[in-house]
């Protein structure tokens, strides 16, 4: 099974894409929105816009916060949901959330599995071999201190 992977900066500038990466119409299809990152920013409207670039594509969205949601709702959701997008905000705060809630390992599966992984900012950092690079925009000690190691997804 083929890994597709959506990684951008800014994904509201280049969401018009999305239906060729999926390849083809999204309308009806299940979202699982992940604002996670976003949770430790003071400056987020790139979350807002993410959502309303998602909802008119036709996408039924799931907003799943992994820092708070039971493990069974984030097996559930990920495991139905047609795509994944996980969204910008502090790196290390959420590759912790991830791990800390078992969601790292379920993306990975699905991922893996061919579903179509969306990630923006934060949401695409972590989808290298070892984020320790992102120090030099996120605050790590602070925002992550359960984070045991920097490895990536």
């Amino acid at each position: 099974m083929m890994v597709k992977l959506f990684l951008c900066s800014y994904f509201a500038a280049v969401s018009s894409f999305t239906p060729q990466f999926v390849g083809g119409d999204l309308k009806g299809k299940k979202l699982a929105f992940i604002p996670t990152a976003s949770l430790f920013e003071e400056y987020t409207d790139y979350v807002d816009e993410a959502k309303e670039a998602f909802e008119n594509l036709g996408l039924n969205i799931e907003v799943l916060d992994v820092s708070s949601a039971p493990k069974d709702l984030i097996e559930r959701t990920l495991q139905s949901c047609d795509l994944i997008y996980v969204s910008g905000g502090n790196t290390f705060y959420l590759l912790q959330e991830l791990e800390k809630s078992g969601a790292k390992t379920i993306i990975l599966e699905q991922v893996k599995g061919g579903k179509p992984y969306i990630g923006e900012s934060a949401g695409s950092i972590i989808m290298a071999p070892n984020i320790s690079y992102a120090k030099d925009m996120d605050v790590a000690e602070k925002a992550a201190p359960q984070l045991k190691s920097f490895e990536g997804l």
